[in-house]
C-alpha cells in the first residue's frame, strides 16, 4: 500500500494523498479537502454511519465525497463476515 501512495505522490505532486482509518475519527487529518474518494471499502464496515460521517467531516463546504464499489440494488440488507477456514480465528467484517 505504501508503494502505491508513494507512486501517486510522485505522479501527481499537487494533490495530497493520505492513508488513514476512515472508521477512526482520531486518526483522520484535521485538514478539509475538495474531494474524498472511497474505493471499494464501504463493504468492510458493519456500521456505515460513522464511516460516512467521518468522510463527510473531511470535506470543505463545497467538497465532494465519491464512493466507488459494489452496491446491493435489491431491498435486502446484508452483512458479510470472513475468516480463514482452517483456523478458529474471530470473524472479521468484510
Amino acid at each position: 500500500m505504501q508503494d502505491l501512495l508513494e507512486r501517486a505522490k510522485n505522479e501527481v505532486p499537487d494533490v495530497t494523498f493520505i492513508r488513514s482509518d476512515i472508521s477512526n475519527k482520531k486518526s483522520l487529518p484535521v485538514d478539509k479537502f475538495d474531494a474524498v474518494f472511497m474505493l471499494g471499502v464501504h463493504t468492510i464496515f458493519d456500521d456505515l454511519f460513522p464511516v460516512f460521517d467521518n468522510a463527510i467531516s473531511l470535506l470543505k463546504d463545497q467538497g465532494r465525497l465519491y464512493v466507488f464499489s459494489f452496491f446491493n440494488d435489491s431491498d435486502i440488507d446484508t452483512l458479510v463476515k470472513v475468516r480463514t477456514s482452517s483456523t478458529n480465528t474471530a470473524w472479521q467484517s468484510g
